[in-house]
C-alpha cells in the first residue's frame, strides 16, 4: 500500500497521532484530575472519595450485581451451548436463535422491557394479582434483583457464543477415544469437555463481569427509583453535583477505581484465553459424536424453549405491546390499542432532533472509523512489530474500558478550547463523535485486519511489476478484495453508534440528544408508551443492520474484479507461487 519508507512512516505517524488524540490524551488528563491537588500531585482525592459511605456502598453494589449476573449468565450460556452443540436435542436451531436475540437489544431497552412486565403495574404483576386475588407482587423489578435479572438476560448470549465457538473448535478425537473405551457421557463431560473448556468459560465470565461493572443503562433504569447506585450511576450522580467544587476530581477518582477493576479483568481474561486451548487444525474440522438424550429430549426441549420464551421473547412482546397502548396502566384491550405512539415519534421535536443527531454521528463515526481503521489494519498486518503492538493496545483500550470512564475522560480533556485551534468541543456533537470514534475504532480495525490478511502481498507486488501505479492497485485490486470487510465494519460501527447510551448520556447537551438519550429521557419523564415505540424502532433497526452486515461479510458477488490489471498480474502471481 505504501510505496516507500517515507510514506510508510507518514502513515504510521498519522495512525499514532489519531490514537494519541482520541485515546491516550483523554485518559492521561483524567488520571491527572484524579491525582491533582492544591500543591501538586496527591492521593488525597482518592482518600476523600473512598471515605464517603455512598461511594463504598456503590462499589459493594457493583461487585454484588456483577458477580451474580456473571454466575447466572455462565450457568445459562454454558448449559445452552453444550445442549445445542453436543446433544441430539430437538429444536436446536430455534434455541440457538432465541439465545442470540438479546444481542440485538441494547441492555437499557431490555431494562425498560422488563419494567413493563414486573413494575408494580407491570403485566406479569397484574396477572399474578388477578390470579391470586391479592395485592402482593410476583416480583418488584426495581433494585438489585431486577438489575441482576436484566443483566443476566442481556449477557448470557455472550457466554453462549464464546462457549459454542470453543466447542466447535475442540478436537472430537478425545471424545471418540473415550467412547470407544466405554466411558459414559457424564464422565466425558466432567473429565474431557469441562476441563478443556474451563479457560474459555472463565474468560467468558470475566468478559461478562467487565461488561456488567461498566453497565450504566440497566442500573439507571431500575436503580434510580429506589436509590440503588452502582459505580457507573454514582459517577453520573457525582458529576452532576454542580454545587461541589471537587465533583470532577471525585468522579475521576471513582472512574480510576472502575478502570482498575476493568483492566484487572481484561488481564485475567487474556491470560485464561491463552491457556488450555486444544483445537483442531483448519481444514480438519468434523462433527463430534452427539449425546443421545433418550425419550425425555422432547420434554427437555419444550422446557428450554419455554424458559427462553420467558427470558427473551416475553420482554420484547411487553415493550411491543406498551408501544401500542393509548395509555399505560389501563387494560390492553382493543379499545386501548393504536398506532398513535409511532405517529407521535414524527411529531415530537425531541425525537426528530435525536434521529438527525444519531444519523449524523453514526454516519460520521462509521466513515471515520473505516478510513482510519483501514490504515491501522494495514500497519498491524503488513508492518508488525513492537510499535504496532502498542498501537493495537491503544486502539483496543477505549472499547475495553467502561463507557462511563471514556466519557468522563473526554469531558475533562476537551472541556476547554483546543490548544492553537481555539475550538471548544464541549457541549457539541463533535465531542460525542470523538468518543464514538475512539470507542468503536477497534471494530473497524478487527474487521478490516481480517480482510487484509486474506490479501496476499504478491498481488500488490505483481500489479506494480506490471506497471500499475499505487492508485490503480488500490482501485482495481485492494478495494474490491477489502470491500466486504470494510462495508461490514462500517455497518457494525454505524449500528453500535445509533444505539449507544453510556457515552451519550454523559456527553449530550440541549439540542444534541441522541436516540438512546431520547428513549432514556422519555422513560424518565414517564412517557413510557412513546419510549417503547422508539425502542422498538431501534431494536428493528439493529436487527436489520446485523443482517445487512452479515450479508456484506459474506461478500458474495460484491465488487467482482474484472479489470485488465488483474489479468495482467495473474501470470506474475502464479510465478511467485
Amino acid at each position: 500500500m505504501f510505496k516507500n519508507w517515507k510514506s510508510s512512516h507518514l502513515g504510521f505517524t498519522l495512525a499514532i497521532a489519531t490514537v494519541l488524540m482520541t485515546s491516550v490524551y483523554p485518559m492521561l488528563v483524567m488520571s491527572l484530575y484524579a491525582l491533582k491537588g492544591s500543591q501538586g500531585l496527591t492521593l488525597h482525592n482518592f482518600a476523600l472519595a473512598f471515605s464517603e459511605p455512598k461511594n463504598i456502598q456503590a462499589l459493594e453494589n457493583t461487585l454484588f450485581v456483577a458477580l451474580l449476573a456473571t454466575f447466572f449468565s455462565l450457568l445459562i450460556g454454558v448449559g445452552m451451548a453444550y445442549l445445542t452443540g453436543r446433544t441430539n436435542l430437538p429444536g436446536r436451531r430455534i434455541i440457538k436463535v432465541l439465545c442470540l436475540l438479546p444481542v440485538f437489544t441494547p441492555p437499557f431497552i431490555l431494562a425498560i422491557a422488563w419494567q413493563q412486565l414486573l413494575s408494580p403495574v407491570g403485566y406479569l404483576n397484574q396477572a399474578f394479582q388477578w390470579i391470586s386475588h391479592s395485592q402482593s407482587l410476583l416480583l418488584n423489578i426495581y433494585g438489585p434483583t431486577g438489575i441482576i435479572l436484566v443483566m443476566t438476560c442481556s449477557s448470557f448470549s455472550m457466554v453462549y457464543l464464546i462457549v459454542e465457538g470453543a466447542l466447535n473448535r475442540m478436537d472430537p478425537s478425545l471424545e471418540e477415544a473415550a467412547l470407544m473405551c466405554g466411558a459414559p457421557r457424564q464422565r466425558i463431560l466432567l473429565d474431557i469437555n469441562l476441563p478443556l473448556l474451563l479457560p474459555q468459560i472463565l474468560a467468558a465470565g470475566l468478559l461478562v463481569f467487565i461488561t456488567e461493572i461498566s453497565n450504566f443503562g440497566v442500573p439507571a433504569v431500575l436503580g434510580y427509583q429506589v436509590s440503588y447506585y452502582v459505580l457507573t450511576t454514582r459517577i453520573y450522580q457525582v458529576l452532576h453535583q454542580f454545587y461541589r467544587s471537587d465533583n470532577f476530581s471525585a468522579a475521576a477518582s471513582l472512574s480510576i477505581l472502575l478502570l482498575a477493576l476493568a483492566v484487572l479483568g481484561l488481564i485475567l481474561k487474556d491470560w485464561l484465553q491463552n491457556k488450555g486451548r486444544h483445537e483442531i487444525e483448519p481444514g480438519q474440522a468434523r462433527m463430534a459424536p452427539a449425546w443421545h438424550l433418550g425419550r425425555g429430549r422432547f420434554a427437555l426441549a419444550a422446557l428450554l424453549m419455554l424458559f427462553l420464551f420467558f427470558l427473551v421473547l416475553l420482554p420484547l412482546a411487553a415493550i411491543g405491546l406498551t408501544s401500542l397502548l393509548r395509555a399505560y396502566g389501563l387494560e390492553p384491550g382493543l379499545a386501548n390499542l393504536c398506532l398513535d405512539n409511532y405517529r407521535r415519534l414524527i411529531d415530537l421535536s425531541l425525537v426528530r432532533r435525536a434521529f438527525a443527531n444519531s444519523l449524523i454521528l453514526a454516519l460520521s463515526a462509521a466513515t471515520l472509523a473505516v478510513l482510519f481503521g483501514t490504515l491501522h489494519a494495514y500497519l498491524l498486518v503488513r508492518k508488525p512489530g513492537p510499535g504496532t503492538k502498542l498501537l493495537d493496545a491503544a486502539i483496543t483500550t477505549p472499547y475495553a474500558l467502561p463507557g462511563t470512564v471514556v466519557a468522563l475522560a473526554m469531558i475533562l480533556a476537551f472541556s476547554r478550547p483546543l490548544p492553537l485551534l481555539g475550538i471548544n468541543l464541549y457541549n457539541t456533537l463533535a465531542i460525542i463523535l470523538l468518543a464514538y470514534f475512539a470507542r468503536y475504532l477497534t471494530f473497524a480495525v478487527r474487521n478490516i485486519s481480517a480482510a487484509w490478511q486474506r490479501v496476499h502481498p504478491s498481488l500488490e507486488e505483481a500489479a506494480q511489476a506490471s506497471g500499475a501505479g499505487w492508485y490503480r492497485v488500490l482501485a482495481e485490486i485492494l478495494l474490491p478484495l477489502l470491500a466486504p470487510g470494510i462495508l461490514s465494519a462500517w455497518v457494525l460501527v454505524f449500528t453500535y453508534s445509533v444505539r449507544e447510551l453510556t457515552l451519550s448520556i454523559l456527553l449530550w447537551s440541549a439540542g444534541n440528544e441522541t436516540l438512546a438519550v431520547a428513549i432514556f429521557n422519555l422513560q424518565e419523564s414517564g412517557d413510557l408508551t412513546t419510549a417503547c415505540a422508539l425502542s422498538m424502532v431501534v431494536i428493528l433497526f439493529s436487527l436489520s443492520a446485523y443482517l445487512l452486515g452479515h450479508w456484506l461479510q459474506a461478500g458474495k458477488g460484491l465488487f467482482p474484479i474484472r479489470g485488465k490489471l488483474f489479468s495482467q498480474a495473474s501470470p506474475l502471481i502464479e510465478k511467485r507461487g
